[in-house]
């Protein structure tokens, strides 16, 4: 038998949450295991990372390889701690918290087990998840969390920032495996105007009316539904201090900026250009477009008082250029007090950062 031959009728079998269970014939490879969209086996586990682990088939031999995974990949009830390890037809392999036996059509053990096991097709899981993601939608069931943005100068709080988990115990709660859901059913804008509708709704509990900062999909903003809805919240909270957050990722037409912040402003509501410097910084529009709020990406703070300094005196040189534009800086992803009084020392005006506060509920 040719090795052509070998690598096909493979498949993994296990059980899902709920006790569901699911067969995946593996029909590519390498196979890669995660909860991101781009993997074969798509798990929506919290116990599990984004790109978990792979199967590869090498010289006839099926192999299996973590990928830095955070909970471990288990061959056997043992950790892998080798590069890679072969794999033969009922081992039992756990990614996470979520076990599946591997096999091979042919095989007796396949043969013997395949009756004792309820399979469910992968397009009726589907079906499933799409039907609850769906009644989550209309039932609202998703919980707001506040994540405190503090003023450097002053030391208090300015705002929050919202963000929003799932509370269906048949879903995953993460914003991020929500919005790979989302994403295959074309209801990226529903999740996120859920999140910051129930943000708003649930915000106004907060002592001190701060700032309340909404991060919104880019499939929203040029829809008339987006600012319909911003509307209703501004007459429902008329005194309420709002700021909406645009991915610096989705930055691409200074005309369509424009637009975006004249209607906001219009409804006395702010623009923040988030996630700068993690892709191409977009200094024309910038210049073209200022926002209200420039929110540094975590990666630029990251470490910072380790590294050259050059690297810092670059950082100073963009918050000195943000500052002059009348545009206010905003570090993101500050964890420790070093990094804090790095931030402070370049001149950022605000900070964000699990340091300083992680998302919570209101109290």
């Amino acid at each position: 038998m040719g090795d052509a031959a070998k690598a096909q009728g493979w498949f993994l079998e296990g059980r899902l949450g709920g006790g569901k269970a699911l067969r995946v014939s593996i029909r590519e490879w390498p196979f890669l295991v995660g909860r991101r969209t781009l993997c074969h086996l798509r798990l929506e586990s919290r116990s599990v990372s984004r790109v978990h682990a792979e199967l590869f088939f090498r010289g006839g031999e099926v192999f299996l390889r973590d990928l830095k995974s955070t909970n471990g990949t288990f061959l056997n009830g043992l950790r892998l701690t080798e590069m890679e390890e072969p794999l033969r037809p009922g081992d039992l392999i756990r990614f996470g918290d979520l076990e599946f036996r591997l096999d091979r059509e042919g095989t007796e053990e396949a043969e013997e087990t395949s009756s004792s096991l309820e399979i469910f097709p992968p397009d009726r899981y589907v079906e499933s998840v799409a039907a609850q993601f769906r009644e989550m939608l209309e039932r609202r069931e998703v919980e707001p969390l506040f994540q405190p943005i503090v003023d450097l100068s002053t030391g208090k709080i300015h705002g929050y920032e919202v963000f929003g988990r799932g509370t269906v115990a048949a879903l995953p709660a993460e914003p991020e495996s929500l919005f790979s859901i989302a994403q295959v059913l074309g209801l990226e804008a529903d999740l996120s105007r859920l999140f910051w509708e129930e943000g708003l709704r649930r915000g106004r509990l907060l002592p001190g009316s701060p700032t309340l900062f909404i991060n919104v999909h880019p499939s929203e903003t040029g829809h008339p539904a987006f600012l319909e809805a911003i509307r209703a919240a501004r007459e429902e909270q008329p005194a309420l201090a709002l700021t909406v957050e645009v991915s610096e990722k989705a930055v691409t037409d200074p005309e369509s900026m424009r637009r975006l912040k004249e209607e906001l402003l219009a409804l006395d509501v702010f623009l923040a250009y988030d996630d700068f410097g993690a892709g191409q910084a977009r200094l024309l529009e910038l210049i073209e477009v200022p926002p209200h709020y420039l929110k540094f990406d975590a990666s630029l703070v990251r470490h910072l008082p380790a590294k050259p300094k050059r690297y810092g005196k670059f950082l100073e040189v963009l918050v000195r250029i943000t500052r002059d534009l009348g545009i206010a800086s905003l570090a993101e992803g500050v964890e420790t007090a070093e990094e804090l009084e790095a931030c402070r020392a370049l001149g950022f005006r605000y900070a964000q950062g699990f340091h300083l506060g992680r998302p919570a509920r209101v109290a």
